[in-house]
């Protein structure tokens, strides 16, 4: 170490100072600290899942309800049933699905997806536009 007072000596008195803030003091002698000791054993029960399930959170409705509101809507309508669960877009058969979708959503609680199954859309989102469809077509019947 150079104590000269030259350039070089307070240059590394300098660093030698933030050497030992980076770095802190050199630490003490490590003593030895004893393992714990193993918890106590705990015995395992096995878990058995039951055969059928108490409650399910999708409840099935049965088919012949769907039926039954698609076979009203197409009677309101003067539609054929086949009409209803068919793919055709036709300009008078369109609201009549739609309305047997939000029959059976907001009526029964059928899920969308379920609804989409049973009456022959592509998937759940197919739906949802037809049920907010009825539900538009209500808000505009009631308006006027």
């Amino acid at each position: 170490m150079l104590n000269d007072g030259s350039y070089e000596g307070k240059l590394e008195q300098t660093y030698d100072i933030i050497r030992k803030r980076l770095y802190g003091p050199l630490p003490a002698k490590m003593t030895y600290i004893p393992p714990e000791p193993d918890p106590p054993k705990v015995e395992v029960v096995p878990y058995t899942i039951p055969d059928e399930p108490e409650f399910s959170f999708t409840m099935e409705l049965p088919s012949d309800l769907i039926r039954k509101v698609v076979r009203e809507t197409a009677d309101r309508h003067s539609l054929d049933v086949s009409d209803i669960y068919g793919k055709k877009r036709s300009r008078h058969i369109v609201p009549a699905r739609s309305e047997a979708c939000y029959r059976l959503h907001k009526e029964l609680g059928v899920s969308l997806t379920n609804i989409a199954r049973k009456i022959g859309y592509n998937d759940h989102s197919s739906v949802f536009t037809a049920v907010h469809r009825h539900e538009a077509a209500i808000k505009r019947l009631e308006m006027k």
